[in-house]
């Protein structure tokens, strides 16, 4: 599990650098305006460096937890996104593809629970 683990910090954190290098693309992706500096400023430092930081948690900290704290963002984010597509009607691919990564990151992050701690 471990290198599962290390694996889905270093998505993260992959997808947070996409967010400052390349915020157009991610924008397309996520469907936010990016047609005002406010937008690109969102997108660099709330999603990117956010994605980076607990992404590298994990690495920097050196403790099973921080994984299982990871794992606990992507559950949240997914609790957040599935009743706001409902209720938003908004089923576009990119809403269902990011909730499974969510939901199996999320997943494979918290389970199984580390024995001993």
């Amino acid at each position: 599990m471990d290198v599962l683990h290390s694996i889905i910090a270093g998505l993260t954190i992959i997808t947070g650098i996409a967010a400052i290098v390349w915020p157009d693309v991610m924008s397309r992706f996520t469907g936010l305006s990016m047609s005002h500096p406010r937008g690109l400023v969102e997108m660099r430092a709330g999603i990117g460096a956010l994605f980076i930081g607990v992404g590298a948690a994990p690495w920097i900290l050196g403790h099973p937890v921080a994984y299982q704290m990871l794992g606990i963002a992507y559950i949240c984010i997914a609790v957040a996104r599935f009743p706001a597509m409902i209720i938003h009607h908004s089923y576009e691919k990119s809403n269902w593809i990011s909730l499974v990564i969510e939901v199996v990151f999320g997943s494979a992050l918290i389970f199984p629970l580390y024995p001993g701690l």
